[in-house]
Order: structure tokens, then sequence, then C-alpha cells
């Protein structure tokens, strides 16, 4: 099941990315903050 599709399921903002796996540059510090904390977020 998606995040969209369950209503008491939450994500941080820098997880959610679009369909086509674009990052989402209208977010906090544009897409190179999104793609820099998800980066810091691998293991």
């Amino acid at each position: 099941m998606a995040i969209a599709d369950d209503p008491n399921t939450t994500a941080p903002y820098w997880r959610v990315v679009r369909a086509n796996g674009a990052m989402i540059d209208y977010s906090p510090g544009g897409a190179a903050a999104q793609a820099k904390r998800l980066k810091a977020e691998r293991r």
C-alpha cells in the first residue's frame, strides 16, 4: 500500500518523490537539499 493511500501513515517531506523518481523542487531548499537528505539516510 502506498503512503498516499493510507491516511494514517506519514512520511517526512524529503522522502516524497514524484512518480517518475524526480525530486520535488519546491520543497525547502529545493531538489538539491532533498537529494542531500535522502543520501544522508542511506545505510
